[in-house]
């Protein structure tokens, strides 16, 4: 008898946890019922562990969003005023607009550890 609140306890912190971990798959948490029956518990573990479900975020776009010239904001470089509707200072000629890299460079690559160790390896 004197057990019987401390698995009680158990039980309902199995559940909770079994239902967040539902809610986060995008099932509904009351399903973690299901769990606590005999023999629908490996029916429904094998369900949650191999069914599809729909990703819950997004996909990313490829393009940056737009730059936003739809007020007036100030040069980095000499301070001057930059009108409206434009991304380069009048004054200067500088633009707040990342440089396109050429077209014949190859993308930059990070150094390999390999290399690394190499150019080290005498010291």
């Amino acid at each position: 008898m004197w057990l019987f609140l401390p698995s009680l306890l158990f039980v309902a912190l199995v559940a909770w946890c079994l239902w967040r971990i539902l809610e986060k798959l995008g099932l509904p948490g009351v399903l973690c019922v299901l769990f606590f029956l005999p023999v629908v518990n490996v029916v429904f573990l094998a369900y949650v562990a191999f069914a599809d479900r729909p990703a819950k975020a997004p996909p990313l776009p490829d393009t940056p969003p737009p730059d936003d010239t739809h007020e007036p904001s100030v040069c980095a470089q000499c301070g001057a005023t930059i009108p409206a509707g434009q991304a380069q200072c009048p004054a200067c000629g500088w633009s707040y607009r990342a440089p396109a890299a050429p077209p014949d460079m190859p993308p930059l690559e990070p150094p390999s550890s390999e290399k690394s160790f190499r150019d080290y390896r005498g010291f």
